[in-house]
Parts: C-alpha cells; sequence; structure tokens
C-alpha cells in the first residue's frame, strides 16, 4: 500500500467506483494533479436540496430527484438549453 495521501485517496476513490472497463490509475490522477476534496459538506446539502422523498413502485418512500432538469442546471450547473431539456419554472 502506498504511503502517498494523494495515491490512497485515489485508491480508495476508485474502489467506490467498482470498475468496469477503462480506469485510470492512482498514479496517473496524482500526476495530472487531480486533488480529490477533503470536505464535500456544502456539495451534499445542496445535492440533498434537489431529492424528495417519493415512491417508485414500492410502498415506502425512497429518494428521488422529482425534477431531474433543475438538478441538472442547479446542482451540476448545466445551462437550461443544454440537451434541448426544458426546465419547468413553478
Amino acid at each position: 500500500m502506498s504511503t502517498d495521501p494523494a495515491i490512497r485517496d485515489h485508491q480508495a476513490w476508485l474502489g467506490y467506483l467498482q470498475p468496469d472497463g477503462l480506469v485510470v490509475s492512482p498514479a496517473a490522477l496524482v500526476d495530472l494533479q487531480v486533488i480529490l476534496p477533503r470536505d464535500s459538506r456544502e456539495e451534499q446539502q445542496r445535492f440533498l436540496e434537489c431529492v424528495t422523498a417519493g415512491t417508485i413502485g414500492t410502498a415506502d418512500p425512497v429518494p428521488v430527484i422529482a425534477d431531474l432538469p433543475g438538478f441538472l442546471h442547479s446542482f451540476l450547473e448545466w445551462p437550461d438549453t443544454l440537451a434541448g431539456l426544458r426546465r419547468v419554472h413553478p
């Protein structure tokens, strides 16, 4: 196991992905100066604001993104017109 913290971070991240097919190595990510954020609380909170409780074929509520165009615009910061999506403004 590598002692370089950046290599360890990338190895952990790639392990979460359970990759299938072409994968970039942790060393390549470090060489390209890809830095994984250590504190993602703000992004997590922004994501949770896009999630609501819904039912998809179950009696129990499950987390859903009910407004996909809104999610793409607000969370991923895509323009409203990307990929022909029309955003319904409430």
